[in-house]
Order: C-alpha cells, then structure tokens, then sequence
C-alpha cells in the first residue's frame, strides 16, 4: 500500500468539484425569475470597469462579460460582473474599495456583502454585484440581494486557502484572494518584491489576512501540489535572507500551504503554529431540489428495502421456530416411546368379516 503524508490540492479541488454541480446560471434567465422587479439592460462595454478595477486585474481573476441593468422599482443600477468561476467572484469581492472598506458595513441580508455609501456589492455563485442605490437606506439595497440570491441557482464557494486561514484572533474584514501579481500589488502591507516570487505563474492562490490585537498580516499561499511548494519555499527563503523588513518575515510550510507572517517573532510564532494543512472534503452547501428530491427517493428505496428485509427476517424466524417445534417434538415421541415400550405403535392388521350373513 501506497502511504501519502499529504493529498495533492488538485485532488482535494477535483473531489470538491466533484460534489458540487457544475451548472452556471445564465443573468438573463435569472432576471426571468425575479417577476416583481423590471430589470432592464442599460449600458454594455467597459467604459465603467475602471471604476473598480483595472483590465489586468479582472483578466487575472478570469473576467468573462460586464453589463449594467436598471432595477426598478427603485431606480437602482445593478453592475454584473461575470467570473470564470464562484472563487474568482469572491476574490474580485475580496478587493472591491479596498482603500475605503474600513467605511463599510455589512448589512442582514443572508449573504456576504459589504456597503459603502450607497452601493451595496455581493457575490452569488460566479457572479460579482454591485448595486447602486439613489439612497443608501433604500429599500432596494436590503430586498433586491435576498430575491437576486434565491433566483440564481449556484452556491458560493470560497477558496480552499482561505478555508485553511487560522481562526484565532482572525480580523474577517481583512481577507483578501489574489490569483496574480497586479492585484497583490495593491496591497501597501505586502513588499511589492515579495509578488513575483510567490509563483502564480504555477497556478498559486493567495489568501491575506490580518490578526488582532496589532494587525499583523498573514500571506497563505495555496501550491497544486506540496512538492510545488517545497520547491518555492527554498525560493522564497533564500529572497527572505537579502530582505530587510522592519518587523521581519516568518515563514512556515504544511503540506501544499505556504505561510508567510510579517510581524515580530512572538506573533508569528501564535498564528504559525495554527497553521497545519489537513486535506479534507466536506460537503459545504445545502442541498439543492434536485438532490432534495434524489434524497426523498432514497429514502422511499431505503423504506421498501426494510419492509422487504423484514418480511424476510420474519418468514425465516417463522420457519426455524416450526423446525425447532417438530424437532423437539420428534425426540420427546422417541423418549416416551423408549420409557414406555407398551405404547409403541404395534403393526396388527384388523379384518372384518363382511362375507357372513345371519340366516
């Protein structure tokens, strides 16, 4: 047998895609299930993606369409930005304001979100919103999310290293998802050298975050493979030795994961030792009709199965019951029989003589 101390990230992404129905919902479909609102389409292009983003930064996210919609009534605009897939969605939500995240709030709407002003931005399956709002305490802003979010019929998924990110003193508002250089490079916490070696040319994914109480950041970076890692761990040391950095840089490798710290020796040390990767699969999302409804036929499979499986549990109890009876029956005759030899069953013949008649 063949012993693996770690399961490769591809497989744990394979499995994990696996489980998860690969069907992505078309937005003007969506719009069809969404009868009380009139959304109608207003502007296409990219004149408005510079707002946010600039065109490398989308391209490394895996930008696929941009549209903008009027939501009435309201008189609300939805901005629809389309991903490759619900990783990239989150991740271009991760870095949407960035400079003025720290003014924004997240409102009750059963979805991540964050508001700023009067835009409310969220992501739902591989899909990126911002809605814009004449007023900010619009109602529009808190109801048009919850129908948007139940008429599309894909889950939101986040990335698997932002899933192995240390709990502890974890400040949530700081994650952050990079898929490439230009976006890190946003970013004024991490080194701008740092970027180019960290390998996204090899399909590295990058969570950031920050820890209480000082709000020292964490870079954990998420490799194919551990041997991927293993190979730009010993690159990323060697370019730590001729970095000089105020705080300093820690770093530690578990399995595909490659954690980096910037801050003093005692506070990495607390987050680090956190940090060990554990390959699991786990089911993330609710069940779906379709699988509710695959499950209600199991179930009903299952309940005939156990009436069956009882009949026949009953009919063989039945007849091992019976054979047992005749059993002991058969050896209590042959007892008496021997105890009593006078009521042994004698072979005599008796004839009646039909023949003779009275004179």
């Amino acid at each position: 047998m063949i012993k693996k101390q770690y399961l490769t990230w591809f497989a744990v992404y394979y499995l994990t895609t696996l489980m998860i129905p690969n069907i992505k919902a078309d937005f003007r479909e969506v719009i069809s299930n969404l009868p009380e609102y009139k959304v109608l389409t207003i502007k296409s292009g990219r004149q408005s993606l510079t707002t946010y983003f600039s065109d490398t930064i989308l391209k490394e996210y895996g930008f696929i369409a941009f549209t903008r919609w009027e939501v009435q009534p309201g008189d609300a605009i939805l901005e629809v930005y389309e991903m490759k897939d619900t990783q990239a969605a989150f991740g271009v939500f991760s870095i949407w304001e960035t400079g003025r995240r720290k003014l924004g709030n997240r409102i009750p709407i059963g979805i991540e979100n964050l508001q700023i002003g009067n835009s409310v931005a969220f992501w739902k399956g591989h899909y990126f919103f911002v809605l814009i709002s004449p007023i900010s305490s619009d109602k529009i802003v808190s109801v048009f999310p919850v129908r948007l979010k139940k008429a599309i019929d894909e889950r939101n998924l986040h990335p698997a290293s932002v899933f192995q990110l240390p709990n502890r003193n974890l400040i949530r508002s700081s994650i952050r998802f990079y898929l490439g250089r230009e976006a890190m490079d946003q970013n004024p916490i991490i080194p701008s050298q740092l970027s180019s070696k960290l390998g996204f040319e090899d399909n590295a994914e990058v969570a950031f975050a920050t820890y209480k109480p000082e709000g020292f950041a964490l870079l954990l970076v998420a490799y194919p493979t551990a041997s991927v890692a293993n190979k730009y761990a010993s690159t990323i040391q060697t370019f730590l030795q001729s970095m000089i950095s105020k705080d300093g840089i820690y770093m530690k490798r578990s399995g595909p994961l490659l954690g980096l710290f910037l801050g003093p020796l005692d506070a990495a040390t607390e987050v680090l030792e956190s940090l060990q990767y554990q390959a699991t699969v786990e089911w993330v999302y609710e069940k779906d009709f379709v699988l509710r409804k695959t499950e209600k036929k199991r179930r009903e499979i299952v309940t005939f199965l156990g009436v069956v499986s009882q009949s026949v549990v009953s009919t063989g109890t039945l007849i091992l019951i019976v054979f047992v009876l005749g059993l002991s029956t058969g050896l209590l005759r042959v007892v008496i029989i021997r105890m009593f030899p006078n009521l042994r069953y004698r072979h005599e013949n008796i004839y009646l003589n039909l023949g003779s008649q009275k004179s």
